[in-house]
């Protein structure tokens, strides 16, 4: 776990959008708020592209290679899955509850759609591995990871703060 929990850097940019505690030291309303449609957008726009797309190697169930006849080819698949899951994990909430830091896990979501790195074309053509992410998919993506990052981030040394 890095130097602030996951939960208490969550609230510092939580704080930055409702611009002071409560007397009880958590976020406001609009905090709250703002972090349930960004939990909201993820169930109902996102997730189900992620399960589509991408839960076949960074998912929480990966896909089974069992069904993979040629040894080299299974290994191959493994092998990709292994480091899939390990680069980069998804789940079926955000943000997720193992991530100490979700603001650099949407950092690095956009980065890669940017690059057009995902789904990698290889892992589609030689194991039939998650779909081809749309223009309008991206574009989904793109635009709730974009205001998440904003809610995630954590204040400004001396913002927020009132």
């Amino acid at each position: 776990m890095g130097i602030i929990s996951k939960s208490a850097g969550i609230c510092l940019g939580l704080i930055g959008i409702a611009g002071t505690l409560n007397a009880q030291g958590t976020p406001g309303p609009a905090a709250a708020g703002a972090l349930e449609q960004v939990k909201s957008d993820y169930g109902s726009k996102v997730l189900p592209i992620f399960r589509q797309s991408c839960f076949a190697c960074h998912g929480p169930q990966p896909q089974d290679t069992d069904h993979v006849a040629d040894p080299d080819a299974q290994r191959r698949m493994v092998k990709l899955i292994k480091r899939a899951k390990y680069q980069f994990p998804m789940v079926e909430t955000f943000p997720d509850p193992g991530d100490d830091d979700p603001a650099d896990s949407l950092g690095r979501l956009i980065k890669s759609l940017k690059k057009d790195a995902m789904p990698p074309a290889k892992s589609q053509k030689l194991f039939g591995m998650g779909q081809p992410l749309s223009a309008k998919d991206k574009k989904i993506i793109l635009s709730w990871a974009k205001s998440s990052l904003k809610i995630m981030q954590p204040p400004k040394k001396g913002e927020g703060l009132k």
